[in-house]
């Protein structure tokens, strides 16, 4: 949560400033066909709900206030309050915007430095502060090693240093201590090292080769922000080979990324030079229904974003909606459907296609794209991270039954349970994603993957015979 809300959770009430304890956050956006921006109309609200996590159900109030997130001033703004039904909070909504669910406390000024022996100051190290009312705080250090945060009064807090260790980029713990917040600021000086420090250095840039001083630097899930020059210093422990990635995020709506660059990493460490950001990561693809689709670009090959929806063959074909159960079981010719043949699951979830939709020679996907291999989709699982982990990393945050394990959605990938039609019957939609690869495995089989409610793994399968309805997604050739 706090690598992706906007600021931090500092909310303004009574002409003073309070510290925020989230019961549960969501940001609202909405845009036409063109992308601009929607708002509600004046006079109007929505109805927003929020499932309370069952940690917090105990300590969760029967009426909370209401928080919405004002841009300009970097605070969140009191708006009322919310609700408690059940084991959900709902409120009001008057404008799309993010919206949160808090207790709002008193709190005191944390600041401090983090060094290493010698005196060197540590850039994005992070800092981790445990409170027992609020939870956990984070924040990093900057480029001179300082870091800054307000943590709640008259509290015994577990202050915690972490650093980025290994080629695969874990944190590791480098310092931890016990602070007395009572009524005063804190501040801290502190020393935190790890085995060995061996920088990787750099510049980020746009397409115009002028440095990106809003942008970062990725090794795998870690982040590393650049200064105002664009430069990055990432300090790393093992003296090995590293894959890293450069992002330009000037613009928000239409962030890009640099080629992927390994470098390896010695005892001076290494100099990365110019990681030039001009891939752009989000986009937009149309088919031939007009149907327009977000993508997302995930290592070099670009995904739709969401379910294939198309009733139309590419040379224009019209795809048969074929509804009846003993008439769909005996196809060997291409097909869709809805789930429950119910056209409201169409918006969600994409249409269902049997695998002989995927090959036929008319194409399936718009002009430019196909039906992703086994190859290919073997190809996106490793660059995550491997099938027996990454599931959490392709599906969505919401839309799935619980507990929708490991779910962070990090790629973009957005998958959703979208069910399958198997013998002519529809089941797991909630619980299954299910989209076909253009790949025969056996007569009447072909490769598919399959992501699941309650797992963290991709699963590779032939389980569902070529006459079978799946999701697509279609990959950019």
């Amino acid at each position: 949560m706090f690598d992706q809300m906007p600021g931090e959770l500092l909310g303004g009430l009574n002409d003073t400033l309070r510290l925020l304890r989230s019961f549960g956050m969501a940001s609202i956006e909405l845009r036409d066909a063109n992308m601009n921006e929607l708002q509600l109309v004046n006079g109007q609200s929505a109805t927003l709900k929020f499932n309370i996590p069952t940690t917090l159900q105990a300590d969760a109030p029967a009426t909370i206030d209401w928080w919405s997130f004002d841009e300009a001033q970097g605070i969140w703004m009191h708006e009322g309050t919310a609700q408690r039904q059940s084991n959900q909070y709902v409120g009001q909504a008057s404008h799309f915007s993010w919206w949160n669910c808090d207790i709002p406390k008193y709190f005191n000024d944390l600041y401090g430095s983090v060094n290493t022996s010698d005196g060197t100051p540590i850039s994005d190290a992070q800092v981790k502060v445990v409170s027992p009312t609020l939870g956990t705080g984070i924040t990093y250090t900057n480029a001179e090693g300082v870091f800054t945060g307000r943590v709640p009064k008259n509290q015994l807090l577990t202050l915690n240093v972490y650093l980025t260790c290994s080629t695969i980029n874990d944190w590791a713990l480098a310092h931890s201590e016990t602070l007395n917040s009572q009524t005063q600021a804190l501040s801290s000086s502190i020393t935190a090292s790890l085995d060995g420090r061996y920088p990787i250095t750099g510049t980020v840039v746009n397409c115009q080769n002028q440095p990106v001083a809003s942008g970062y630097v990725k090794i795998g899930p870690k982040v590393f922000l650049t200064n105002e020059s664009g430069q990055f210093n990432i300090q790393t422990c093992a003296l090995d080979e590293y894959v890293i990635r450069g992002y330009d995020t000037s613009n928000a709506d239409s962030i890009k990324a640099s080629e992927f660059d390994t470098v390896q990493v010695g005892l001076q460490g290494t100099e990365a030079g110019i990681l030039q950001a001009c891939l752009n990561i989000f986009g937009t693809v149309t088919d031939i229904d007009g149907n327009i689709y977000p993508t997302v670009l995930i290592g070099n090959q670009r995904w739709m974003a969401e379910n294939l929806r198309t009733a139309t063959y590419t040379n224009g074909a019209p795809i048969p909606n074929v509804t009846l159960n003993t008439a769909w079981t005996g196809l060997s010719s291409g097909a869709w459907c809805n789930y429950n043949n119910n056209v409201a699951n169409d918006t969600v979830y994409g249409k269902l296609y049997n695998w002989y939709t995927t090959v036929d020679p008319r194409g399936l996907c718009p002009a430019g794209w196909h039906v992703p291999s086994d190859g290919e989709w073997t190809n996106l699982t490793d660059f995550l991270g491997g099938a027996s982990v990454v599931g959490g990393k392709m599906k969505s945050i919401t839309g799935w039954n619980a507990p929708n394990t490991e779910a962070t959605n990090e790629s973009g990938f957005s998958g959703l349970p979208g069910g399958v039609r198997y013998n002519g019957d529809f089941n797991y939609v909630g619980y299954d994603g299910n989209w076909w690869s253009s790949t025969e495995s056996f007569p009447l089989l072909a490769w598919l993957r399959n992501l699941n409610y309650n797992g963290f793994v991709v699963n590779r399968a032939n389980s569902y015979g070529m006459r079978s309805g799946l999701s697509v997604r279609c990959l950019m050739d």
